[in-house]
């Protein structure tokens, strides 16, 4: 495991930027494509080159943010599978740099925050934004990326939505006059409304590393379980993620079992020991152990075994997410 970096490093990497970066291009080309067509009359609109500036900002902002926060709710849910990749396993979950929880809080913050950039601006913006960060995490990571190679080209519905933003935003009033700072002064100022977003987003930022955003994200924590329906949603992938990553530390969760049958060996990972009504039924210790399937180890099968049937391996969990994933042929202790 490397050297642990600074927590802004580690927000960084959880929005995997560079990728961003280059869906925010689009966005602002579609911005510049606008007001062209503005200025040379063939579509309606008077635009300057500060309105263009000032649509560049915002949604390059927004749609950081938004994006962002989609990659590092992926990084959460994915978490399983990337310490098996030499591509993914250097992400700042799998090396401990942050817990699934804080990088799950997190991504769901700035996603929200980014959307709502927007809003001022125009609806449909804010609307298109939420709609691919929702695209993006339940339909392409959680419901097709594990089932089909065609989630890239269904996901890339998503990744299509930052140039119709940058168009909604060029096409309407950039800055609102009910928001807009200028009017409320003496004369106008060029890149004052710039200047106090850039402001805003550092004194966010800012507080969110501080003990007073600490508290308040384990305030938004404490929100997202009480909320019916996000509680189950939310729960449920915490609880995974802290399964699996209790496994990553504990030589004694890769297991061996027999299976689909009798003198048939299979690779697993034990998750839980039954104690509940399942166990009073059988009569038997019972112990729940996760079947991943190759060389995608994200699906598989829930299996309980007798806890004597079941033979505890030295591999760690990444040695055997490895083998896993390379059918076999990983080297490691096999």
């Amino acid at each position: 495991m490397s050297e642990k970096p600074g927590i802004v490093t580690v927000y960084l990497q959880l929005m995997k930027l560079r990728v961003v970066i280059l869906l925010q291009i689009t966005a602002i080309c579609a911005i510049i494509a606008h007001d062209l067509m503005v200025r040379s009359d063939s579509i309606s609109g008077d635009r300057t080159w500060l309105d263009t500036l000032e649509a560049c900002v915002v949604t390059l902002i927004g749609g950081t943010l938004a994006a962002g926060g989609s990659n590092a709710i992926n990084m959460v849910y994915d978490k399983d599978i990337d310490p098996g990749m030499s591509r993914t396993r250097t992400r700042p979950i799998p090396n401990g740099w942050i817990s699934p929880n804080h990088a799950l809080v997190f991504g769901i913050i700035i996603a929200l925050l980014g959307s709502a950039i927007f809003i001022p601006f125009h609806w449909k913006a804010a609307f298109w934004s939420i709609f691919s960060v929702l695209f993006y995490v339940f339909v392409y990571t959680i419901w097709l990326k594990r089932r089909t190679p065609q989630n890239i080209v269904i996901g890339g519905i998503a990744g299509s939505t930052p140039p119709l933003i940058g168009w909604i935003v060029a096409s309407a009033n950039t800055i609102p006059e009910n928001i807009n700072p200028n009017n409320y002064l003496p004369y106008a100022v060029p890149g004052l409304e710039i200047l106090i977003s850039v402001v805003i987003i550092t004194i966010v930022g800012g507080l969110s590393l501080s003990f007073l955003g600490k508290k308040i994200l384990k305030l938004i924590d404490d929100l997202f379980k009480r909320i019916p329906f996000l509680r189950t949603i939310y729960s449920a992938i915490l609880q995974m993620t802290e399964t699996f990553s209790n496994s990553k530390n504990d030589k004694k969760s890769v297991v061996l079992i027999e299976y689909p049958r009798k003198g048939v060996w299979a690779v697993g990972f034990a998750t839980k020991e039954n104690k509940g009504e399942m166990a009073q039924k059988t009569n038997q210790k019972l112990i729940s152990v996760f079947v991943p399937t190759t060389p995608n180890p994200t699906s598989g099968f829930l299996l309980m075994f007798p806890i004597d049937e079941v033979i505890y391996l030295d591999m760690t969990f990444e040695e055997a997410s490895k083998f896993i994933v390379s059918a076999g042929t990983s080297t490691g202790k096999n």
